[in-house]
Parts: structure tokens; sequence; C-alpha cells
């Protein structure tokens, strides 16, 4: 069992006997956290997205982000989809390493006002009028046989 509170402290917990496995302080609030494949991930309102080993805490990778996170979501096996709280750019992050694999640019003032919609490889996002679609690792290529083709 994993939990964050307003302290920055995410901790693990024993599920039967509620003893504390490990923990980990960061510089804000947490604000989401995520059971992923053999990672938990988690956002904090010091404006870095964490990932650690489930089994003993140890950090693979802190990513800074432009803002405050109001979501995390999985897309397909390896990206993680970090919302911004209020203005700013969605933005991936590859869960092997914690690099950037990509961003959902938006104008100036624009924010997303709902919760992103993954469905497999494909994102969709609403921001005050504009609904934005983005497939990940790009779009399905057509191939046609035929006299001219």
């Amino acid at each position: 069992m994993y939990y964050g509170n307003d302290r920055g402290i995410l901790v693990r917990l024993d599920g039967t006997s509620s003893k504390i496995i490990w923990q980990f302080k960061s510089g804000g609030a947490i604000s989401d956290i995520l059971v992923a494949d053999h990672q938990i991930i988690t956002s904090s309102n010091d404006n870095f997205v964490y990932a650690f080993a489930p089994y003993n805490g140890a950090r693979l990778w802190k990513r800074r982000v432009a803002g405050r996170v109001s979501a995390l979501r999985m897309v397909g096996q390896d990206l993680l989809l970090v919302q911004p709280l209020g203005d700013g750019n969605i933005v991936l992050i590859n869960t092997k390493n914690g690099r950037i694999a990509g961003q959902m640019p938006f104008t100036d003032g624009e924010s997303v006002i709902d919760s992103a919609v993954i469905d497999s490889n494909r994102i969709v996002v609403s921001t005050g009028g504009i609904i934005y679609g983005y497939a990940v690792g790009g779009c399905p290529t057509v191939k046609q046989n035929g006299p001219g083709m």
C-alpha cells in the first residue's frame, strides 16, 4: 500500500502489518501516485515527477516539469502522460529512463479542462472549446495496392 501526504512524504506500508517498508520526502505535497509496471511513480508540488523501485524505494529517476501536476496516466507500456494544473503543455515521459519523450503544446492561456482520454496509443484532450487528438508514435501508414498506387 502506498500513500502520500501534504508534507511531501511518500510511504510504502506492509499490507498486513501496516509497518513502514520505506518512505521518501519530496519538496512539496504529493499530488498523485501511480503504480506502474515495476515502478511507483509520483508527482509532487515541488514540480518534480519521481519513479521508485517498489520493493526498496530506490529512486529510479527524477524529472522536473514546468509546473504542478494535476494527473499522471500511463499511455501504452512505456510512456507517462503528465497533465499540468492550469496552463501548460502536457508532457510525455519515457518511464524506462525519465526522459521527455514528447510534448503536447497549447497556446498561451489555454489549459486542459478535463482529464485526458487515453485509448491504446491515442490521446484526446479538451481545452475550453478545442479538442485535440494525438497519436503516440505517429499516424498509421495506409498501404494500398492497385493500378496507379
